[in-house]
């Protein structure tokens, strides 16, 4: 159980920070108003964002648990982001249940090794 949840935090750090980039950062909140770049119409809204950011986490945990994990991760973290964004939780509890997730995960779909 320990290597499974130690990938699943190296895939947490990955997909959480060095995958997010900033403008998926800061476009994944409602209250983020962002201009098209000069050469293009059409700038993403912010469930676009959001929706990106959680599958890319729940890709990562998909690929330590497989896809039925990856699923319910990506729509945990998407509930959770959604709520940091909105201000009701902080980047403390975000993080908190970041890993809480994990570790239900872990539980629920771990190998055993």
């Amino acid at each position: 159980m320990l290597s499974t949840y130690w990938w699943l935090l190296v895939a947490h750090a990955l997909c959480d920070f060095s995958l997010q980039t900033e403008i998926m950062a800061k476009g994944k909140s409602r209250q983020y108003r962002a201009e098209p770049p000069t050469n293009q119409r059409y700038f993403p809204c912010w469930p676009f964002w959001l929706s990106a950011h959680a599958l890319i986490w729940g890709g990562g945990v998909g690929l330590v648990l497989g896809a039925t994990a990856g699923a319910i991760g990506a729509l945990a973290h998407w509930v959770t982001d959604f709520a940091k964004c909105e201000s009701r939780i902080g980047v403390i509890a975000d993080q908190a249940l970041h890993f809480a997730t994990l570790i239900a995960l872990a539980l629920v779909f771990g190998r055993g090794d």
